[in-house]
């Protein structure tokens, strides 16, 4: 009796976190706004580091500039939580508009488990140097 009682706390507590969740969301998304070019492809030969900045936007780090900010066609869930991508550039060394990303799914104990959720590159863009200066704080 007691553990049926527990979980059901514990469920109500997720369902009252959701929308949080997803307002934090939006308001990373809203201050994010690059300004630059956008390319269907980029060089992973070139990748420096990735930041993931909130569940539909990651910032590429280039070596040689410039960086790329790369949105998902929607909500990618998991990937604020892990902040890891996986991704299969082509033999070219390209990671283009009509791939996939792909985000680990954790197990219970939070460990990795061979499970991913796959999410569709929707746009590369590049990030001014002022504005990719700006996100180094966040």
């Amino acid at each position: 009796m007691m553990k049926t009682w527990t979980l059901g706390l514990v469920a109500a507590g997720m369902l009252m976190s959701a929308p949080i969740a997803a307002q934090a969301d939006e308001s990373e998304q809203a201050a994010v706004q690059p300004a630059g070019e956008k390319v269907s492809c980029i060089d992973t030969h070139r990748v420096r580091d990735t930041k993931v900045l909130d569940n539909q936007t990651v910032l590429f780090r280039m070596r040689g500039g410039p960086d790329y900010e790369m949105k998902l066609t929607r909500r990618c869930p998991g990937l604020k939580m892990q902040r890891t991508i996986v991704y299969e550039p082509m033999p070219s060394h390209k990671l283009c508009t009509v791939d996939t990303i792909k985000v680990p799914i954790t197990s219970s104990g939070g460990l990795f488990s061979n499970n991913f959720t796959h999410c569709l590159i929707d746009s590369f863009t590049e990030v001014p140097e002022e504005a990719d200066d700006n996100k180094e704080g966040a």
